[in-house]
């Protein structure tokens, strides 16, 4: 069974986290409200779908307040030319 297309939220941050990624790190705190993607596969949000520059914070950490929309998969744009 395929996995669910990544989800746009706008999601609240729930515990405090600290994400890295290759140009720093980020404090997330609670309270703070964001729009942020789902991966598909598991229960972690980005920040942006690009890997080396987006933040991952767990679900654990975020309440999703809304659902905004699927997003389709980057990597099929790039099998398709």
């Amino acid at each position: 069974m395929a996995d669910p297309p990544f989800t746009r939220a706008r999601v609240r941050v729930t515990q405090p986290h600290r994400a890295s990624n290759p140009y720093g790190d980020r404090d997330f705190t609670p309270g703070e409200e964001l729009e942020m993607i789902r991966w598909p596969g598991g229960d972690l949000w980005a920040t942006e779908l690009t890997v080396d520059t987006s933040f991952v914070v767990p679900g654990e950490c975020v309440q999703v307040l809304e659902v905004l929309g699927d997003l389709a998969d980057p990597r099929e744009d790039e099998t398709r030319g």
